[in-house]
């Protein structure tokens, strides 16, 4: 049968395969000799040999769809870098004009924007937005992040943006470069609404309930008073998080790095990691709370008469997996599954997707259905999806969900646009400290972000038990 861990070697990634094509073709072939092995496995030829090809092509699958997804991030960050240089150039030539660029985008209206976000008003309502000033600040904000206290002239255009503690409003461009580069790492922030705000909080209007008909009534027959639909009101709150990256003072005053293209990266990555937690298992508790929070309180009762606040979930029939069909050989049933998109409302099937993480998804894979079909087919590569789907719906990775386990919720379905929000505040904020972790520069960077789901019929969860 072979020698697993020469098996294990040629379906290794390819280090040299570079194009998305060339590992898109590197997936599909993967899926297949996968499918072939597993169907060997499942034909009563099980043995260590066997289980260990079946487990190595799952993991290279897994690792084809890692590298497929790096790349095509890499090529759209690689233009989206190439587009915020080019606005920089922009935003800089406007600046030293003292006026409109030859874009046409006015910096006033960019001067009002970052002027309305640290006064927490409307753009159009703040008053003799100082252009100079704000121009000035932008220009001198990474002199700041090098140098920090030693330039007189830095303090002087840092004072628009200075707040009595010592803390600096993040200039409008990076500060957007910043938004932007959580969008695209952050899972959640890819697949459900986000929306920004001045305030602490911001508040939805919900339907609680509906109103009662009183039914047909004849020509004179009396109309008593029916039931009255009423609305409640839901509150999510912005909560701060925040990055504390470091780098030597020694390494600033060289010049060997572009801090605020570092400071960017880091606080990216420290934040996306920090917020995909929470809005998926957040308590809500100074953070936001994430769709799994909702699972202790989730009860099996249909859209029609479930409570308000309260997510469905459905079993999958089988503690830690699927219950198994009879004639075929490793067939499961996947009415649970096709129960799960049901339950769904129509109007919310459109944007919907199946979440789960990596682990849970290889178990997926080797599903087939009453008619020898596997559920989990090839998809497009698009929306954040993994490259697979299930039922016609791709399949979104958050890693911070459970993996497979006795009664665990390690898989979500649903339209979560609608369901689930996410609130920024007002931008980014940086404190400079070159004294607590001498001869370090800490950049204590904060930010407020909260998130909550906002409609509890568009998110269904999947419990791996019997009841």
């Amino acid at each position: 049968m072979g020698n697993p861990s020469k098996t294990r070697g040629i379906l290794a990634v390819r280090a040299d395969a570079s194009e998305p094509k060339a590992i898109l073709t590197q997936l599909t072939k993967a899926f297949e000799d996968f499918k072939a092995a597993n169907d060997e496995r499942l034909a009563g030829k099980a043995d260590v040999v066997i289980d260990t090809k079946v487990d190595a092509i799952n993991a290279s699958v897994t690792d084809l769809q890692v590298k497929l997804e790096e790349i095509s991030k890499a090529t759209i960050d690689a233009k989206a870098a190439e587009d915020r240089m080019t606005e920089m150039e922009k935003l800089m030539g406007r600046i030293k004009g003292g006026g409109n660029g030859d874009d046409g985008r006015d910096v006033k209206a960019e001067a009002a924007i970052f002027l309305s976000g640290k006064q927490g008003v409307e753009a159009a309502k703040v008053d003799a937005a100082d252009v100079e000033a704000y121009a000035g600040y932008t220009a001198q904000f990474s002199e700041f992040l090098r140098r920090g206290d030693r330039a007189n002239a830095v303090q002087a255009a840092m004072s628009v943006g200075s707040d009595p503690d010592g803390g600096y409003w993040v200039p409008t461009q990076m500060s957007n470069d910043m938004k932007t580069r959580l969008f695209e790492t952050s899972a959640m922030r890819s697949v459900a609404s986000v929306m920004t705000i001045t305030t602490d909080s911001v508040k939805f209007p919900t339907d609680t309930n509906t109103g009662t008909s009183g039914g047909w009534v004849g020509e004179v027959a009396s109309r008593p008073v029916t039931g009255t639909p009423q609305m409640g009101e839901q509150t999510i709150y912005v909560h701060e998080q925040y990055a504390s990256p470091s780098v030597t003072q020694k390494l600033l005053d060289m010049a060997t790095v572009n801090v605020d293209a570092w400071l960017q990266g880091k606080i990216t990555d420290i934040m996306s990691r920090t917020e995909n937690t929470a809005f998926v298992t957040g308590n809500g508790v100074g953070q936001p709370r994430g769709f799994l929070d909702y699972n202790g309180a989730a009860v099996t009762t249909a859209d029609a008469s479930r409570s308000w606040g309260v997510l469905q979930y459905i079993v999958t029939g089988a503690s830690a997996g699927f219950s198994t069909l009879s004639g075929i050989p490793g067939a499961s049933d996947a009415d649970p599954l096709i129960n799960t998109i049901a339950a769904t409302k129509p109007e919310y099937r459109g944007g919907a997707r199946w979440a789960c993480s990596r682990a849970t998804e290889a178990i997926l894979r080797k599903l087939k259905d009453g008619d020898g079909r596997y559920i989990v087919g090839m998809g497009d590569v698009r929306d954040n999806a993994t490259g697979f789907g299930m039922f016609g719906y791709s399949i979104t990775t958050m890693e911070d969900m459970p993996a497979v386990a006795a009664n665990s919720f390690s898989l979500a379905f649903g339209n979560f646009n609608v369901g689930y929000q996410i609130v920024d505040g007002r931008g980014f904020r940086t404190l400079r400290d070159p004294f607590t972790a001498k001869p370090y520069v800490i950049f204590y960077t904060t930010k407020w972000t909260g998130g909550d789901v906002v409609n509890f019929d568009a998110i269904k969860l999947v419990k791996f038990g019997t009841s």
